[in-house]
């Protein structure tokens, strides 16, 4: 089963159920179908009492989680409604499924009989006029079970803004973003459904393809790295077959147009008109897609009724006319969403109203929207593997894991990261981090970048057999290296601390600001606490004795080095004062590392010491590589 919502509220107490006309599960069409009413491992209760208690959570209050349950009951019992032929129009047989219905929605009974069994046309210039197209018993079926379904995608997607909005923060900036979709499917019989998770898969696939392997090998040839390509398989062409101008959506799209369209007719279009060797028609009802995960066949039957599951206008404005305050919003709310997304009605060239999208459609733009989001960040995947179909605890299915790895292009992927390199930076980031490793780049560098690097990785005793230096950038092949070179940047910064912790203030001569050539704290911060923390943090030495000429002074926090040069030469910070912050915040840096370095050099310790460490350097700096810059850097 699945929607365990709908069988939660059946734990609702017995009051709660009689007002909703909720008697038992077997009575209603939508529940029944399955014959599988309970799930092992959930109790119905328990979810009942945690789904209202993260309601509450997210700012749902009491009387809105009424108003959405009660809801919920009208779309059960608005399935139970079923229609039958009266002449050449569709009427509603049951009237009391028919009250109960209207009742869930808080809708008029008349309204809602109207709105599923007839559809208003506008016609005449500025829709001047308009008159009633009574349905078929078949097209009021579908009407039906669109209104069910769009009702619940909208209280769907208002729930989701609303825990949007409680978890919300106002500040702006970078975000982190989580995606989490179904797997592949293949089914005995495949149908519309399947045929959309498929597509998703197929095109998140090809994002994986570009944006790890393809790009990943491309950036290689680019850099001039020595390279022998791993061959991958491209599904831009069942991308494109399903998604294309004359693919399987478009031509399902332009069937459900035609006013006697048929599943069979959509079929024999497929075989007419695609011409691409994913695709084979076999006889009706079948078709077949090669998919990267494999070859599915997929059984045509239904596919136009499943593809025009939308709302007409009429039965959105009848949910937004509703008295339940709560539907009423949600409908409004995404009426407003879609006309401020340019996604309104209007007339259409003769004058009527503009036809709804097919979910079809509705499913081609969000994942279109989705592929933006995705190219316009840099995603990392993590890929589940599902070991048994028993759910059976430390049993791996051999032959079920295999045909997932391969579902997943695992192995290709590994092929490229194993030959390839585990980091790659652009040589002036590389020396702004490790200049001071090396006398040729440290303290001032003003030659090539890629000279300086090799004279940093001289200086660390890397071997040339660990990296490459491309054009543009340096290749490590390990993270070894990067430990390596963090051990050879924290000896550089001891070695500052320990000449910092000498320093003797100059004395100023009378009248005159104390000399800044020299001075090697403001020589250090200028060069290397500003460009990586982009603030320095002072306690000042209190006087012997509060006195209003000399009271207490409160720590200050300097946001650039200009600050620090102007208080120092004007006496405001004190030689003694920079020295013992400077050497205090060097030593907080590498105490550590330093402290790591002689208990534990496995990388889960270093990670352990990385937590406290990763407030101070390179706080602000963004990673560059397949995987994290080397600490102590992020």
């Amino acid at each position: 089963r699945n929607f365990h919502i709908f069988y939660q509220l059946f734990a609702a107490s017995s009051s709660e159920r009689e007002s909703w006309g909720l008697t038992n599960i077997e009575s209603f069409f939508y529940l029944n179908q399955s014959s599988c009413t309970t799930s092992e491992g959930i109790s119905d209760s328990k979810w009942w009492s945690n789904t209202k208690h993260a309601l509450g959570s997210m700012g749902v209050d009491a009387t809105q989680q009424s108003d959405i349950f009660k809801v919920l009951a009208g779309i059960l019992h608005v399935g139970n409604l079923d229609f039958e032929k009266k002449g050449d129009k569709a009427a509603i047989k049951d009237p009391s499924a028919l009250q109960w219905a209207a009742y869930g929605l808080d809708v008029p009974e008349e309204a809602l009989q109207k709105a599923l069994t007839h559809r208003k046309m506008q016609s005449g210039a500025g829709r001047s006029s308009s008159y009633d197209v009574a349905l078929t018993a078949e097209q009021a079926g579908h009407a039906r079970d669109a209104l069910a379904k769009g009702i619940y995608s909208r209280v769907f997607d208002w729930i989701v803004h609303k825990i949007n909005n409680s978890m919300g923060t106002e500040s702006s900036g970078n975000t982190i973003g989580i995606l989490d979709i179904y797997g592949f499917e293949i089914f005995e019989t495949n149908s519309f459904e399947q045929l959309c998770i498929n597509y998703c898969n197929e095109t998140l696939h090809q994002v994986f393809i570009d944006l790890t392997l393809k790009a990943e090998q491309e950036e290689y040839h680019a850099e001039g790295v020595p390279w022998e390509s791993v061959e991958y398989h491209n599904n831009k062409p069942t991308v494109d077959l399903l998604a294309g101008r004359m693919g399987v959506y478009a031509l399902l799209n332009e069937e459900c147009l035609v006013p006697k369209g048929t599943d069979k007719s959509f079929h024999e279009k497929m075989a007419n008109n695609i011409r691409s060797g994913e695709f084979k028609a076999a006889g009706w009802p079948y078709f077949q897609v090669t998919h990267y995960a494999g070859v599915v066949t997929y059984d045509a039957n239904n596919f136009l009724e499943k593809n025009r599951d939308t709302l007409t206008e009429d039965l959105k404005e009848l949910c937004e006319m509703s008295t339940n305050p709560t539907l009423a919003e949600i409908f409004q709310l995404a009426a407003a969403a879609k006309a401020s997304a340019g996604g309104g009605g209007g007339a259409s060239r003769f004058g009527a109203k503009a036809r709804p999208v097919t979910s079809g459609s509705q499913f081609l733009k969000s994942m279109n929207e989705l592929l933006k989001s995705l190219y316009a960040c840099s995603p990392h995947y993590i890929r589940t593997i599902k070991p048994n179909d028993e759910k059976r605890a430390l049993y791996m299915d051999e032959g079920r894991t295999r045909e997932q790895v391969r579902y997943l292009g695992l192995l290709e992927n590994l092929r490229v990261r194993r030959a390839g390199f585990a980091y790659r930076t652009p040589y002036d980031r590389w020396i702004s981090r490790y200049a001071l490793t090396s006398s040729t780049t440290w303290p001032h560098f003003a030659g090539d970048p890629k000279a300086g690097t090799q004279a940093t990785l001289d200086a660390m005793g890397i071997s040339k057999n660990d990296y490459v230096l491309g054009k543009t950038k340096l290749f490590i092949r390990e993270p070894r290296c990067l430990y390596q070179a963090e051990e050879a940047r924290l000896r550089a910064l001891s070695g500052i601390a320990d000449r910092v912790l000498a320093w003797v203030p100059p004395k100023p001569r009378k009248n005159e600001p104390p000399p800044v050539e020299g001075n090697i704290c403001l020589e250090f911060l200028k060069s290397l606490i500003f460009p990586e923390l982009n603030e320095f943090y002072v306690c000042y030495t209190q006087p012997k004795k509060i006195t209003p000429e000399t009271p207490e002074r409160q720590p200050h926090t300097y946001k650039s080095y200009g600050e620090v040069e102007r208080d120092y030469t004007s006496g405001m910070l004190s030689g003694a004062d920079l020295r013992s912050n400077l050497y205090q915040l060097l030593t907080d840096v590498t105490e550590p590392v330093r402290e790591h370095f002689h208990i534990d050099e496995s990388p889960k310790g270093f990670a352990k010491f990385m937590k406290s460490f990763r407030k101070f350097f390179g706080s602000s700096r963004q990673a560059t590589a397949a995987v994290p810059p080397p600490p102590p850097g992020r």
